[in-house]
């Protein structure tokens, strides 16, 4: 995912990709850097 823009309390990343799962996705700001990165891998697990 790549970063898109940084709101008051979250950073925020898309993916705009037909078979992306998740297209955007907002990370709290204490989570990550002070610089957010500018891609992320997001991975998704099913624990059944």
């Amino acid at each position: 995912m790549d970063y898109l823009r940084s709101t008051k309390g979250t950073h925020v990343y898309a993916d705009d990709s037909e078979d992306s799962p998740c297209k955007t996705l907002y990370i709290k700001r204490a989570a990550l850097p002070a610089e957010p990165p500018a891609h992320i891998v997001v991975t998704i697990e099913a624990h059944l």
